[in-house]
């Protein structure tokens, strides 16, 4: 499961311009990816973006991504920074629908890498399953019945998948595009980790500039499950049915999900979040975030061990399993009893 992200084979921004009213402005770099100002990548640096307005410009920037579309009109704004290191593709169009121009012409041109297909040993796949080409399977995975498993998915080892599920299809973004509206593809993958299982119906979409949606070690996702494009969803969390995780959120490690919960796009939901049944969640949680409702409130805080805490208390102990927590910047934070100090507070995603 090295792989982090699909590329497109390095084309340099001149070709890119081909018969597309662009005017480039600086060094004519290589591109080896896509995507937006938030998109991840380990190569910022070959990365083509757009921005539409003076606050994104400077977001971009600031950033280590090397080119942007951007309008003729903003061709002042940006001549009063410094900007020698970077590249800019300026036009009289929309640089957002200009990019998704780009992106889809990369897709007709086959340009995009695509991973090796291999099988481990000792698997159980139904017979009616479809497996395309350019898939990963580890060891001792069950597949059944009807299931798809789209091009660029990886599964590690122990994996459910069970009947009518489809992993890796393409997310949901419609543009419009020389009048016409349209699905954009999406060129990404799916990377499910060890011991995962997947219920039935449910849908994996996968990531949309290359990236991948993933699925952390020892999650379980019940029956009827939506994960959307470039979602991140940690180790160990429980995801029930009905459920919806809007594209590009992150779940950290520990989440619960209550049934026909939903989780809004572009939201991060720190470790060990609660989230009640039929909740819809449409801004970002703390760690240990007991939430409700429509759209969601906080009514409280739960334990790792998922009892209900309460931080008015001095010190804050779960009556449960006798964790101890203190509230640090509004955020709860678990001590180690143990060694009698404050476990950090894990800003990444574990998987």
């Amino acid at each position: 499961m090295e792989i982090n992200e699909l590329y497109i084979k390095k084309t340099l921004v001149s070709e890119l311009c081909e018969n597309i009213d662009l005017n480039i402005q600086g060094s004519d770099i290589f591109i080896s990816k896509l995507g937006s100002l938030d998109t991840l990548t380990d190569r910022p640096e070959e990365q083509l973006t757009y921005a539409f307005n003076e606050r994104y410009i400077d977001k971009f920037i600031k950033s280590d991504i090397r080119c942007c579309i951007i309008p003729n009109r903003l061709n002042k704004y940006i001549q009063s920074n410094d900007v020698s290191n970077k590249t800019f593709l300026l036009t009289k169009s929309d640089p957002e629908t200009l990019f998704f121009e780009i992106l889809i012409k990369l897709g007709h041109g086959n340009k995009w890498q695509k991973i090796e297909s291999s099988f481990g040993v000792d698997n159980s796949i139904a017979s009616s399953a479809i497996i395309y080409s350019n898939v990963v399977i580890g060891d001792r995975c069950t597949i059944m019945d009807n299931v798809v498993i789209m091009p660029n998915t990886i599964i590690g080892n122990d994996v459910i998948i069970k009947p009518n599920t489809v992993i890796g299809g393409d997310g949901f973004l419609v543009k419009e595009i020389k009048g016409n509206k349209l699905v954009v593809p999406h060129f990404g993958g799916v990377k499910i980790y060890d011991n995962v299982e997947i219920g039935s119906n449910s849908c994996v979409d996968k990531g949309m500039f290359g990236e991948f949606t993933l699925i952390g070690t020892n999650t379980k996702l019940d029956n009827h499950v939506h994960i959307g494009h470039s979602a991140q969803i940690g180790s160990d969390c429980i995801i029930t049915a009905g459920s919806i995780v809007g594209g590009s959120t992150i779940l950290k490690s520990n989440v619960y999900l209550g049934i026909n919960s939903t989780i809004n796009q572009l939201l991060e939901i720190d470790s060990f979040c609660f989230v009640g049944s039929g909740t819809v969640v449409n801004k970002s949680l703390t760690p240990h975030s007991l939430v409700v409702g429509s759209p969601a409130r906080n009514i409280g805080y739960v334990c790792s061990c998922r009892a209900k805490i309460d931080i008015t208390q001095k010190p804050i102990v779960c009556s449960k399993c006798e964790s101890e927590y203190e509230l640090i910047n509004s955020i709860v934070v678990k001590i180690d009893n143990k060694k009698c100090k404050k476990v950090e507070i894990n800003r990444g995603v574990e998987f």
